[in-house]
C-alpha cells in the first residue's frame, strides 16, 4: 500500500529509505533554480555588528547593551525629570559596602532621609541640600556560603545607593528641564524674607539658654540678647533621622498652597511610627537631630526650639517665631516632595554602549563565489526539502506520471504494475551485471528468453529483442 503525505515525502530524503525521489521535473531548470535559491536563502546573508549609544537599556535578540557602572562620586540625573543633580555618596551591595555597581536601567525606589536650608536675609540668597536612599535590583545572583547546609544560597537583596543633591542659585547651573521646578523652591525660599522686619525683640525677651553658650556651666552668656532686623543675617533649618515615604503620585504645584503633598514620614529608628513633618521636628529636635537656628551678628546662633520645649522653660514664644518655623518647615516639605517625585519609579539618565546585530546580503561577487563553491550540509538539506516540495506541487497540479516504471529496491525481483487497460503485469528486475566468479569480475547479464504475465491474460510468448540469437 502506497504511503502518501508530506511526512513520508520528507522521510524519503533520508538515506535509510529504499526509494529516493525519482520523478523527473517537467522543467529541467527547476533543480538548478532550487539549488541557487537554497544557497542564497541559507548562506546569502552575513551577520553584522554595530556599536551604538542608546539612552535606554535594551536586551533582546537584536540589541544587547552593557550595564553602566555607577561609582561613588558620580553625578546622576533622573530620566524624565532632571530637577536635581544627585551625587552618589555611598553604595551598599548585598556582599557589603562597595564603591560601585552595575546599573541596567531598573526603576528606582527612593526614600528621602535628610533636608536642610540656609536662607540669607542680608544677601537675599539661599541654598539647600536633600539626601535620599535609593534601592535598585542587584545585577546577577550573589552566592553566599551556607555553613549549616554546606551549600550555596542565592541572595537577591537590592543594592542601596545613598545620594545627595545641593543647590545654590548663585553658583549652580539649573538644567533646562528643572528650571521651572527650581523656581518654585526659590519663590518659597524668598518668602522667608517677609518675617525679617518682625524679628524685633528687646533684651531679655528670650531665655539665655537659647543663646551661645547655651547654658554651659562656667560660660558667660551675652549681655545683650535683643533681636533686631539689623542683627539678623540668616536662618538655618534642617531635618534628619527620618524616612520620607513616596506616594507614587505626580507633583502638583497647587496642592497645600504650593508647598507640595504631605507624605507619610517614619522615624529612622521606628519605621512603624508614622508621623507628619511638624511632629518630626518636635521629636527629633531635642536630640539635635533636627534644628532651627537664627544667626545674629555679634552673638551667633539662637536656637528656636519647639513651642513645647519653650513652654517647659517658662517661655511663650512670639507668634512671629511660630509662623516663621511653620513656613520654613513647609518649604522643606516642598523640597522633599519634589525630590521624592524626581527619583521614585524613574530611571537614571544614562547612555549605554550597545551592540546591534543585523543581517546584510552579501555583495554580488561574494554571492557568486558562494554559489560556485558551496557544499554545506545545511544547503543540501534545504535543497532536498525544496525539491520534495516542488515535486509534491507538480504532482498536485499535473497528476502522477503513470507511464514511468518505479525503480526497484535492492533485493526485489519484480513489481506489479497496472497498465492502461487495468491489467496487471509482472516485470522482472534485470541487473546490468552479475558476478561469474570471485576471480572473473562481472559480465553482462543474460536476458531471459521469455516474459511472464498472469495466467488469465494470454499464453507465454517467446521473447523478442536484444539477447535473442
Amino acid at each position: 500500500m502506497a504511503r502518501k503525505g508530506v511526512h513520508w515525502k520528507l522521510l524519503s530524503l533520508l538515506p535509510i529509505t529504499a526509494y529516493p525521489v525519482s520523478r523527473e521535473f517537467r522543467r529541467r531548470s527547476t533543480v538548478g533554480f532550487l539549488a541557487v535559491a537554497a544557497n542564497i536563502l541559507t548562506q546569502g546573508q552575513n551577520k553584522t555588528y554595530t556599536s551604538v549609544l542608546l539612552t535606554r537599556y535594551v536586551n533582546n535578540s537584536t540589541v544587547s547593551c552593557t550595564a553602566r557602572s555607577i561609582n561613588i562620586g558620580d553625578s546622576l540625573y533622573s530620566h524624565g525629570s532632571g530637577v536635581f543633580k544627585w551625587g552618589v555618596t555611598g553604595i551598599k551591595t548585598p556582599s557589603g559596602d562597595g564603591t560601585g555597581f552595575g546599573y541596567n536601567g531598573a526603576l528606582l525606589q527612593a526614600n528621602a532621609t535628610m533636608v536642610s536650608m540656609l536662607y540669607s536675609f542680608a544677601g537675599q540668597s539661599y541654598n539647600y541640600e536633600v539626601c535620599a536612599n535609593v534601592s535598585v535590583p542587584t545585577l546577577g545572583a550573589i552566592s553566599v556560603s551556607n555553613s549549616t547546609k554546606g551549600s550555596k544560597t542565592v541572595s537577591r537583596e537590592p543594592t542601596i545607593i545613598s545620594m545627595c543633591s545641593t543647590f545654590d542659585p548663585t553658583r549652580d547651573y539649573q538644567s533646562t528641564s528643572g528650571k521651572a521646578t527650581q523656581n518654585l523652591i526659590q519663590n518659597k525660599a524668598f518668602g522667608i524674607a517677609a518675617y525679617l522686619q518682625d524679628l524685633n525683640f528687646a533684651n531679655g525677651s528670650f531665655p539665655n539658654v537659647l543663646f551661645p553658650p547655651y547654658g554651659m556651666s562656667g560660660a558667660t552668656p551675652p549681655s545683650d540678647t535683643s533681636i533686631t532686623p539689623a542683627k539678623t543675617y540668616d536662618l538655618s533649618m534642617w531635618l534628619d533621622g527620618f524616612l520620607y515615604l513616596p506616594d507614587n503620585s505626580t507633583f502638583d504645584s497647587n496642592v497645600n498652597n504650593g508647598f507640595g503633598r504631605t507624605h507619610s514620614i517614619a522615624l529612622a529608628d521606628q519605621p512603624d511610627h508614622i508621623i507628619d513633618i511638624q511632629t518630626l521636628f518636635e521629636e527629633t529636635m531635642p536630640q539635635n537631630v533636627s534644628g532651627l537656628v537664627l544667626n545674629l551678628n555679634g552673638i551667633g546662633g539662637v536656637r528656636l526650639q519647639t513651642a513645647k520645649l519653650n513652654s517647659a522653660l517658662g517661655f511663650t514664644e512670639p507668634s512671629t517665631i511660630t509662623q516663621m518655623r511653620n513656613y520654613t518647615l513647609n518649604t522643606l516639605n516642598l523640597i522633599l516632595d519634589l525630590a521624592s517625585n524626581d527619583l521614585q519609579n524613574r530611571e537614571v539618565m544614562s547612555s549605554y554602549l550597545c551592540t546591534v546585530t543585523s543581517m546584510e546580503w552579501k555583495t554580488p561577487l561574494s554571492m557568486i563565489a558562494m554559489l560556485l563553491g558551496n557544499n554545506a550540509a545545511l544547503f543540501g538539506f534545504i535543497l532536498g526539502l525544496l525539491v520534495a516540495g516542488a515535486q509534491m506541487f507538480e504532482e498536485h497540479h499535473h497528476g502522477p506520471d503513470e507511464d514511468k516504471v518505479p525503480i526497484l529496491g535492492e533485493g526485489r525481483t519484480s513489481v506489479y504494475y497496472k497498465d492502461a487497460e487495468g491489467g496487471a503485469s509482472t516485470y522482472y528486475k534485470e541487473p546490468a551485471f552479475y558476478p561469474m566468479s570471485p576471480y572473473q569480475g562481472y559480465a553482462p547479464a543474460k536476458h531471459p528468453e521469455y516474459s511472464t504475465q498472469l495466467e488469465d491474460q494470454m499464453p507465454m510468448l517467446p521473447r523478442v529483442g536484444p539477447g535473442r540469437r
